[in-house]
């Protein structure tokens, strides 16, 4: 994606709701009209624009149009977690590795709280903390019911969870806050 280009047909617009518009008239859309569409990817949303016949991600084109070329081994993370979210302030660029670490946590998770899971198992009940280690193997810690109660067990599992996010982030990790808050 050349930057030239891009600059001559679309400009960043934070009013639109994909944070682009169109600069000239393209196809069936008018000049300063809103830049792209709804694209969903799994169970992620993002807005998409089509640029003769190739889809470029809406937060990949308002990234490069306010700070320039980003390398093809790095990519552009919604610091919320929302897709749609595309306003500047919003977006930074990392690398993949760091990006799936900050993603945001599935509606159809068991989660209680992220990185905290209700072991349901009639023999095991309890809560399993866990994390991504900057090795990328899974580290966790079972809380179990019989053991510590069930409101107990909940607090030390998310206090676990919290103590290996703050480690980690301190050997560079780069977490951000919501993957802290324990919410």
């Amino acid at each position: 994606m050349a930057t030239p280009i891009l600059s001559d047909l679309i400009a960043v617009d934070p009013s639109s709701s994909t944070g682009l518009r169109w600069v000239v008239a393209r196809g069936r859309q008018k000049a300063g009209s809103e830049a792209g569409c709804l694209f969903n990817s799994g169970t992620n949303q993002y807005y998409v624009v089509r640029i003769n016949k190739v889809l470029y991600y809406a937060h990949r084109i308002v990234w490069e149009l306010t700070s320039g070329k980003i390398s093809e081994d790095l990519t552009v993370d919604h610091i919320d977690g929302n897709g749609l979210n595309n306003a500047i302030e919003n977006l930074r660029v990392v690398s993949f590795a760091l990006n799936l670490r900050n993603r945001r946590r599935s509606d159809s998770t068991e989660s209680v709280s992220v990185g905290v899971s209700l072991n349901k198992r009639d023999r095991d009940r309890g809560y399993k903390a866990h994390c991504r280690g900057l090795d990328g193997k899974n580290h966790f810690k079972f809380f179990g019911f019989s053991t510590h109660g069930e409101k107990r067990a909940l607090e030390l599992a998310i206090e676990w969870r919290k103590e290996r996010m703050l480690e980690l982030n301190e050997a560079g990790a780069g977490y951000t806050s919501r993957h802290l808050s324990g919410k």
